[in-house]
């Protein structure tokens, strides 16, 4: 009977020694599970702020005379932007978002100076400002691609 206990003690030991190399196994498993949940998170985020700046930069070409509430709807929307990207991108938010209300004050000029024709020269030199700055803007949709690349890599989602 000693004997038997002996030899059943003996075919245990491997079996705990796979056990607990299993139980590692899951432990790691979960824990490569939890961070790809949060980089999906993360992308997901940073995807929000990249749609949304699309989406305002497609609002001031179709609208130039961009609203306060249009602006508005960008920040809020950009509000986490410092969060998840380094300063390159914040900066091109605030850029983008400055170009809109020079965008906004030159449209509101322009219709100013309509109804003056004795101010045509005046008028050209704006209009001729505000061509330049719907041509950034519509450059925007191919650089903004270019900036966030890195951050909505699917391949690397740091």
């Amino acid at each position: 009977m000693n004997e038997a206990i002996q030899i059943l003690k003996a075919a245990l030991a491997p079996v705990t020694a796979v056990t607990a190399v299993v139980g590692c196994w899951i432990a790691i498993r979960q824990y490569q599970s939890k961070q790809l949940d949060l980089q999906l998170a993360r992308y997901d985020k940073r995807f929000k702020v990249y749609q949304a700046l699309k989406d305002f930069i497609a609002d001031v070409i179709s609208d130039p005379k961009i609203s306060s509430n249009a602006v508005r709807q960008f920040d809020i929307a950009t509000n986490e932007a410092s969060f998840l990207f380094e300063d390159d991108i914040c900066e091109y938010l605030a850029l983008v978002r400055q170009q809109s209300q020079a965008m906004g004050h030159l449209s509101l000029q322009i219709e100013e100076l309509l109804a003056d024709p004795q101010i045509n020269e005046k008028r050209s030199q704006l209009v001729q400002q505000k061509i330049k700055l719907a041509d950034w803007f519509f450059d925007q949709f191919k650089d903004s691609k270019k900036k966030f690349d890195r951050y909505l890599s699917v391949r690397d989602t740091k």
